[in-house]
């Protein structure tokens, strides 16, 4: 566990190699913390940073209520963005299916919608639904419980007040 947690901190620059070119190894090789040198930033690995935006936090089913009838769809909640996708089930392919042909396939997921969390301006809760607003959308979502929209609301919330330091605005109705 501990060579494990070593490599994880050399991944995102909290932790280097005196001379800054070996990977982690668990014998007598020297390594520094960081924050530690003079004048050291953290390295912009745009991999890293990019692998760390999409971890997904959050994967629910809901229903979308912006046309005549609710539409199942799927949230999924990152660290940075809250997305609504069509889930096509049957991709991919069960094994004991003959594969489709190429104009056929299609995608497991198909973002509908997507919100950068430090674009949302309110959230406004009421029973089992939530409507998240941004400056240029809004969505109005309707969930299976109150439990579950809380959860969502919650996470929206955290994520927002970790990159602003002060609470989100939510409104019950």
């Amino acid at each position: 566990e501990a060579v494990e947690m070593a490599h994880q901190l050399l991944v995102v620059d909290v932790l280097h190699h005196v001379k800054l070119e070996e990977p982690f190894k668990d014998d007598g090789t020297l390594y520094r913390f960081s924050a530690d040198e003079d004048g050291y930033s953290a390295k912009q690995d745009f991999k890293v940073q990019e692998n760390l935006n999409k971890d997904v936090l959050l994967y629910q089913l809901c229903y979308l209520t912006d046309k005549a009838k609710p539409t199942p769809i799927s949230l999924i909640v990152s660290n940075v963005k809250v997305f609504l996708t069509n889930e096509y089930h049957q991709w991919p392919l069960p094994r004991l299916q003959p594969p489709l042909p190429l104009h056929l396939r299609g995608q497991h997921f198909q973002v509908l919608h997507e919100i950068d969390i430090s674009q949302v301006t309110m959230l406004i809760s009421s029973y089992e639904a939530l409507s998240i607003s941004s400056d240029n959308k809004s969505l109005d979502l309707i969930f299976a419980s109150n439990s579950a929209r809380d959860e969502v609301s919650n996470l929206i919330c955290r994520l927002w007040e970790e990159m602003f330091g002060f609470p989100l605005d939510v409104f019950n109705s």
